[in-house]
């Protein structure tokens, strides 16, 4: 089955951003930790804001509040997942508990590199270009 040629520029473009972002992030551990640091806070963000919609106000200022509200801590999720060591130590302690995320962490990450990789790469392309 052939996809329509606009749906086949639109996906190789974005392959090619996802994979621009990721080699500009290293493709490395720390990236992958910062973004399942910034998916966990935002799910967490998330059920605060399924769990606030009772009280949302519905008028303009209502609303107005609730967009900065999550504008800012969108913000802060992105700050708190770049400095992932600062947010885990915070919610965690130095500990055996810490180590064990890491451990897990780096775990996963091994096993799913390779993964992440063949998808970044363009059809046709070799491995290790």
């Amino acid at each position: 089955m052939s996809l329509h040629p606009i749906v086949r520029r639109g996906a190789h473009r974005l392959r090619r951003h996802a994979r621009e972002v990721w080699e500009s992030r290293g493709g490395g551990f720390y990236g992958f930790v910062a973004m399942v640091t910034f998916l966990c806070l935002e799910g967490m963000n998330l059920v605060g804001d399924l769990a606030a919609l009772r009280t949302l106000q519905l008028s303009i200022g209502g609303l107005i509040s609730w967009l900065v509200q999550n504008l800012v801590q969108g913000l802060l999720t992105a700050l708190w997942a770049a400095i992932w060591p600062v947010a885990w130590i915070s919610r965690v302690g130095v500990g055996v508990k810490l180590g064990v995320l890491l451990a897990a962490s780096y775990g996963i990450y091994r096993l799913i590199r390779p993964t992440v990789t063949r998808w970044l790469r363009e059809p046709g392309e070799v491995e290790g270009e």
